[in-house]
């Protein structure tokens, strides 16, 4: 009876309890949906799975690429990197277990692979003495070195190294090592080497590489269009066009050069060519007055008198047959300009001006192709007529550059170019004729042949030896 009576009491004070009590509960999803914050979090957890899935997707690739390359190198992997250890650190491994005899070297291949690799001066001084002290050096038992210059002169090489007499393809891989340090004279053998080393790289990429190496390079000359390597930055269809191409531009050059200071005509022809009747009779009068005005001035010069013709005008008027220039008259031009010319490039210019008659050129179309012959020519003061003088700069542009050089300079200071936009050949040098055939290299003066194309020095005939 007691038990009976305490359990009641129990339940009735446990009842009681619970009667006292309120309860309640929260819908976590309900106010997780009222939260302000819930887009932006969404957003965010959202944008975080797609970098993570995107992560996954090129881990998988770089997985799928890695076991690829396994697959495809295994027969030449080590047994260290087969095991599953870094590339770089399985060499270091390996190198410390040759070092102890732990590891003997391979046997040598019948064709061992060989690989061209473009050195600093200190890059090689330092494998020269890894050279000379092969014995404390156990890479050298594994692989051998040789030392060459640019130009594949063998320097140096280790005990081991053998020319291979197959499938180095040593001269293609030193042609492109000059083409990489901006040369530009190649032989036809070399020009055709490095025409396939270079099938895949667009010829507008090689033409834009070529040109900021010779930008930030000191080169005794910057104009390759007349040179070997031009034929690489044009399409091979095209190359009988160089020629010409290069004539069109000597040609503006000069003519460029004629309007802004007189290039560097002699003052005879300047004033043939380009001074009217009134001009030379005020010339010839100035010359019976003052001595050593016939001397071709220099640059200091300040003062001087425009042509009172056009440069086209004047062209055509000493020139012109019957309103035309044909390519004989062109050819006679050139040559008083001092333009090396061959008749198959006047010729193809002709063509690639594209003329209504493909044998002559008319003055207009001269002046189409040639916008600065519409411009005036730049004559010596003496031939003046009246007060027709005009100040010259103390200072000349660049053509090229753009540098302002002074009066005093004959080349620019910057980039060897001459007043008028043209190449200058030092005076410790001479230039592979064009006209004869030759590459136009410049050569030393104790050369008697071009180092390049082997053309015989055009003065070697009153060369007494």
């Amino acid at each position: 009876m007691k038990k009976i009576t305490f359990l009641a009491l129990l339940s009735f004070l446990t009842l009681s309890s619970i009667a006292q009590n309120k309860f309640g509960y929260i819908d976590s999803q309900e106010l997780l949906m009222l939260m302000p914050e819930r887009k932006t979090a969404e957003t965010e957890v959202a944008n975080f799975a797609k970098s993570l899935e995107a992560q996954l997707g090129s881990m998988t690739a770089e997985y799928q690429q890695s076991v690829q390359e396994y697959q495809a190198n295994e027969s030449t992997f080590s047994d260290l990197v087969k095991n599953g250890m870094a590339a770089n650190d399985a060499a270091a491994m390996a190198l410390q277990m040759i070092a102890k005899g732990e590891l003997p070297p391979r046997a040598p291949q019948s064709n061992p692979s060989r690989y061209f690799v473009a050195l600093s001066l200190a890059e090689g001084e330092t494998l020269r003495r890894m050279i000379h002290d092969h014995t404390r050096q156990p890479v050298l038992k594994e692989a051998n070195i040789a030392i060459r210059t640019i130009g594949g002169l063998l320097l140096d090489a280790s005990p081991g190294f053998k020319e291979s007499k197959e499938g180095n393809n040593v001269e293609l891989n030193f042609c492109c090592f000059r083409f990489f340090n901006t040369d530009m004279y190649y032989s036809d053998t070399e020009i055709k080497s490095l025409s396939k080393a270079l099938v895949l790289a667009p010829i507008d990429d090689r033409l834009t590489f070529f040109e900021e190496g010779l930008r930030l390079r000191s080169r005794e000359r910057n104009l390759w269009a007349d040179t070997p390597v031009a034929k690489l930055f044009t399409a091979e269809s095209e190359w009988h066009l160089l020629g010409a191409r290069s004539l069109a531009d000597n040609l503006r050059g000069t003519l460029t050069g004629i309007n802004l200071d007189g290039g560097n005509m002699p003052t005879n022809t300047l004033v043939h060519i380009f001074a009217s009747v009134a001009q030379k009779e005020a010339r010839s009068a100035a010359l019976s007055v003052k001595t050593n005005v016939g001397v071709k001035e220099s640059r200091g010069v300040h003062s001087w008198t425009p042509s009172e013709d056009t440069l086209v005008d004047c062209i055509y008027k000493l020139y012109g047959l019957g309103g035309f220039l044909n390519t004989e008259s062109l050819m006679r031009l050139c040559v008083d300009l001092k333009i090396q010319v061959k008749l198959v490039d006047v010729v193809q210019m002709f063509h690639m001006l594209e003329s209504e008659n493909p044998d002559k050129l008319n003055l207009a179309e001269f002046a189409k192709a040639f916008p600065i012959a519409l411009k005036h020519a730049h004559l010596p003061k003496e031939c003046a007529v009246g007060s027709a003088i005009v100040e010259k700069n103390e200072v000349w542009l660049c053509l090229g550059c753009t540098f302002a050089n002074s009066i005093a300079n004959e080349t620019c200071v910057m980039c060897n170019l001459g007043w008028d936009g043209r190449r200058q050949v030092p005076r410790d040098q001479w230039e592979c004729s064009q006209m004869e055939g030759g590459c136009t290299k410049y050569n030393s003066n104790d050369k008697f042949y071009c180092e390049v194309c082997g053309k015989a020095r055009p003065s070697l005939k009153s060369v007494r030896f």
